[in-house]
């Protein structure tokens, strides 16, 4: 990033490969005719070629000191712990509870309990999406109707 939309110097096209190089390189058969990506000499992706990197850059003011400060306070280990763990586990009901409660507190300063209806709605979808629950554990502990949580969710 911060190249200015420059790549290294031997790249080549992504949809130039053969069959065996996408298999090799991408682990995938889909064709990558449409794709704009550029791969260097040693198989990596270029970044220019796969991301807007003039947002990119924007969004870091064009600084690559204030990129390593802001890449620098991410926790690789609790981030890995909130994406890849912690939603395959799943919780107990009392364990589950704490977590809603913690969540709820977060975001709104008030427990489950005192949620409104449309509070409970942006809830509800993230805690589904982020943890390994099912949908009667959701009810009994938002204190909804199952029916209820269900609509929910599939909105």
């Amino acid at each position: 990033m911060f190249s200015g939309g420059r790549c290294s110097v031997w790249t080549r096209p992504a949809k130039s490969l053969s069959k065996r190089e996408r298999e090799a390189i991408f682990h995938t058969n889909d064709p990558l005719k449409d794709t704009r990506w550029l791969i260097n000499a040693d198989g990596y992706l270029e970044p220019v070629s796969t991301c807007d990197y003039l947002y990119v850059e924007s969004v870091f003011n064009n600084s690559q000191a204030f990129l390593m400060k802001a890449i620098g306070t991410v926790n690789c280990a609790q981030m890995e712990l909130q994406l890849i763990d912690a939603p395959r586990t799943r919780m107990l009901d009392s364990d589950f509870f704490k977590h809603i409660t913690m969540l709820s507190e977060r975001w709104f300063s008030k427990p489950p309990s005192e949620l409104s209806l449309e509070q409970k709605t942006r809830l509800i979808p993230y805690v589904y999406r982020t943890t390994s629950t099912s949908i009667p554990q959701l009810a009994r502990s938002f204190g909804l109707a199952r029916d209820k949580r269900s609509e929910i969710i599939r909105r």
